[in-house]
């Protein structure tokens, strides 16, 4: 039985904040990720493949779900406007592959 995480499991920003992830593949072929927001629905995100020297090998703007492959760098950007807690989530692999990112208000 193979078993998939992202790691860390829990990241922190403050609201407000551009928040990139770095997702790396290691084990399996493909993972479709979407980030949920606080209120349950899927963040729209900037997404890109890098490849070699960082150079970008396709691009989306404004996608809520996006896959990453094994051995490659995926890229997502996305503003976290709400406090709360953001799921980060495989949906290859749900509901054990999640991740949380914990938006803290603004002081």
């Amino acid at each position: 039985m193979e078993s998939y995480i992202y790691s860390p499991a829990s990241l922190y920003a403050v609201e407000g904040e551009q928040v990139t992830l770095k997702i790396f593949v290691v084990n399996g072929d493909e993972h479709v990720t979407t980030v949920l927001g606080p209120d349950g629905r899927p963040v729209p995100v900037a997404f890109w493949v890098s490849g070699p020297g960082g150079t970008r090998l396709e691009a989306a703007e404004g996608v809520t779900t996006f896959n990453s492959r094994r051995g490659r760098e995926s890229n997502v950007s996305f503003r976290v406007t709400s406090p709360g807690t953001y799921t980060i989530l495989c949906v290859t692999h749900e509901p054990s592959m999640q991740a949380r990112l914990v938006v803290l208000p603004k002081h």
